[in-house]
């Protein structure tokens, strides 16, 4: 129609375009349907709203518009991809800190190594190997997200028989002995999230995702369990804290500041709240608590080398940026992530 011009065209277009139209609200209006009948009391609600937004037309952005940084300007997607590399490598690097913190750092990781080698365990399970049952136990609580660099997803691993799972522990056992992690387990691939009412030309208001191996996060998943365990039973996480704790969530203290916030107000009182934004280099002090909490030997070890020696590549469209290494800060979308974020802040109250 747009090429010939014909008004025979034209009214053909039309007949299809309406045609078009009516399939699509029907199939919306079935699928919808469909969707509100497999729900149950059991159903989540995080699935609930993807599906209510995608249904409302709201979709992620992923077209990301021309970048600026200074008098430098990315407008191609390898471009944009280098320079958001640069930035998210220059979050984490030490430089950013002032010459008195890092000296304190320095000597600070000396002494932590050093304690971290006297076996004062809390509880001396968390250095086992693992067994079959504990990863035939994390596989089920996969779910498919995307892959890292390695192109390994989870729906290979939930498919693997019994005898290759076996091979599975016995690789997985033998890094987590050693402490020696495949290098491509400390390589991720960053997706850039842009923050919702942020300027979008600026690389500092994207939030990075990293994509990293599933067989690691696999093995993450088997650690968290054991370190949940030894959290709970010898009740190192501080009353106050809510995250990861069984039959608690983080929603407790916002349900706790509102009440506190209504009863001062109906007895004329005043609320004083202090909310503190914590960003960057949390691992330069998790380490050290770990050792204070009594989490050494194999555990620690393993979580120090997976906090050492990361790389990343930002991925934007299909070019991907050169490789950076990240000296500081802990992976977005690690397993790891917030149990480890739990552990850094858990003395702060």
């Amino acid at each position: 129609m747009k090429r010939a011009r014909v008004p025979l065209d034209v009214i053909i277009f039309k007949r299809c375009r309406a045609k078009a139209r009516r399939v699509i609200l029907e199939v919306k209006q079935s699928s919808w349907e469909n969707f509100c009948n497999a729900l149950t009391s059991n159903s989540k609600l995080s699935t609930v709203w993807n599906v209510i937004k995608k249904f409302s037309g709201h979709h992620p952005r992923e077209f990301i518009p021309s970048l600026r940084q200074g008098s430098t300007t990315a407008c191609n997607n390898q471009h944009k991809a280098n320079m958001l590399a640069t930035h998210f490598q220059s979050v984490s690097s030490t430089s950013n800190y002032e010459i008195a913190f890092r000296r304190t750092m320095s000597s600070l990781e000396v002494e932590t190594l050093e304690a971290a080698s006297e076996i004062t365990l809390k509880d001396p399970q968390l250095n086992q190997l693992f067994s079959i049952d504990e990863l035939q136990c994390a596989l089920p609580t996969t779910k498919n997200s995307a892959p890292g660099a390695d192109q390994i997803c989870y729906k290979l691993l939930k498919h693997l028989p019994n005898d290759s799972l076996r091979v599975l522990v016995h690789f997985i056992n033998s890094v987590w002995a050693t402490g020696a992690l495949p290098t491509s387990w400390c390589h991720s691939i960053v997706v850039p999230i842009h923050k919702p009412t942020k300027p979008a030309h600026l690389p500092s208001l994207y939030r990075p995702i990293s994509l990293t191996s599933a067989v690691c996060k696999l093995m993450e998943k088997m650690i968290v369990s054991r370190l949940k365990w030894c959290l709970e039973y010898c009740k190192i996480l501080g009353m106050p804290q809510s995250g990861l704790k069984n039959r608690r969530r983080t929603t407790d203290h916002i349900l706790r500041l509102h009440d506190t916030v209504q009863k001062s107000l109906a007895n004329r009182h005043h609320v004083l709240a202090i909310i503190i934004d914590l960003e960057e280099a949390c691992d330069m002090v998790l380490l050290f608590k770990l050792v204070e909490m009594g989490i050494n030997g194999i555990m620690f070890n393993f979580i120090n080398s997976f906090l050492s020696r990361r790389t990343c590549q930002v991925r934007q469209g299909s070019p991907l940026s050169s490789t950076k290494t990240l000296e500081n800060g802990i992976p977005h979308g690690s397993v790891l992530s917030p149990i480890l974020f739990t552990i850094a802040i858990n003395d702060l109250p």
